[in-house]
């Protein structure tokens, strides 16, 4: 799979240089709108870095431009249909600029050192705002769609306000150790539950804080699993499916991980459940919905007949050997001419 990226990556690099000796001008503004993003944003990059690197529950927000140039990389090499127009929307690229400009100045705005990360939120929306207007103004609305999968990438590079993140988890803590409580009871365990504090008889008593409520697990399951459902052959409505079913598996996933450590906790003592299981939980359950979102795509892939008597793919279609992505394994060009994108 990466050695494909990597010869994918070489193909657009060698297909802008192409472009960058057929029109030097060209190349030269986009260099100069390059350096211009970096010294604009450049601040905002490093902040933004700091709370990725020093924050546990942000630490994906660094994966995010890499899975949004992943995206970007694979709709790119699928090349532009037919019907698409360049038709620049200039009106509409102006209103992203001037949203843009407001969350630089909000961004400015934040004083608070209490929410110090805020100003990072509205710097990093800022970012994606000013992508969409670049894109808008430049190249129009029906190029922004089909890259819209890499932008909503972009997104997650944005973390979220502290207000908000606590509006969320109040509710997610109190689903967790609820549910928790119920299903330790059916189990026959002797759990009772204060509020978010569940005791396990007098030996053991667990609090679920808001790191523990699945919305650490929950940010990053659902940057994997947009990056997953989107990569892959399915339709809007498997897509859809799988982006929506993603939150309450997640909490349920979250629910099993806090009876599993209950029930270690009474097998194998406290020491044991909150150390060893507790600090391995969370990488095994991201580890468990990733696998699932990958078996779940591979399943609605699965052609509807077989492959030699005319199967369809997912979408209903004949499969096209030029848009099948890395992650899939479908048949390759029989012609040996390069299969480059048809146009940008």
């Amino acid at each position: 799979m990466f050695g494909e990226a990597l010869r994918d990556l070489q193909v657009v690099f060698q297909d802008w240089q192409r472009r960058a000796k057929a029109r030097p001008q060209a190349a030269i503004w986009g260099a100069v709108l390059v350096v211009g993003l970096l010294l604009a944003y450049g601040r905002v990059l490093i902040d933004w870095a700091n709370v990725g690197l020093h924050m546990a529950r942000w630490h994906h927000i660094l994966l995010a431009p890499i899975a949004a140039g992943a995206a970007w990389l694979i709709v790119y090499r699928r090349g532009a249909p037919a019907e698409e127009q360049v038709r620049p929307a200039w009106f509409a690229g102006g209103v992203c600029f001037l949203v843009a400009l407001l969350f630089r100045v909000a961004e400015a705005a934040v004083n608070d050192p209490n929410q110090a990360y805020d100003g990072v939120t509205f710097g990093g929306l800022s970012i994606v705002a000013t992508v969409c207007g670049l894109m808008l103004w430049l190249q129009g609305w029906q190029r922004l769609k089909r890259f819209s999968w890499a932008v909503g990438l972009l997104v997650f590079a944005v973390p979220l306000f502290g207000t908000l993140v606590a509006a969320v988890a109040l509710p997610l803590q109190h689903v967790s150790a609820k549910g928790t409580e119920v299903v330790c009871r059916v189990l026959g365990l002797d759990v009772t539950r204060q509020g978010y504090v569940l005791n396990l008889g007098t030996t053991f008593e667990a609090q679920v804080v808001d790191q523990c409520s699945g919305m650490d697990s929950l940010f990053a399951v659902l940057l994997v699993g947009t990056w997953i459902a989107g990569s892959g052959r399915l339709s809007l409505v498997h897509k859809a499916g799988m982006l929506l079913l993603l939150p309450p598996v997640t909490i349920l996933a979250n629910v099993l991980r806090l009876v599993i450590m209950m029930v270690c906790a009474d097998l194998f003592g406290s020491e044991v459940a909150m150390s060893f299981f507790h600090e391995l939980s969370d990488l095994v359950l991201f580890l468990v919905m990733v696998s699932a979102m990958l078996a779940a795509r591979a399943y609605l892939e699965r052609p509807r007949g077989g492959p030699m008597d005319g199967g369809t793919s997912a979408e209903g279609t004949q499969p096209d050997a030029l848009e099948w992505v890395w992650s899939t394994s479908g048949p390759q060009p029989a012609s040996a001419e390069q299969p480059g994108p048809r146009r940008f």
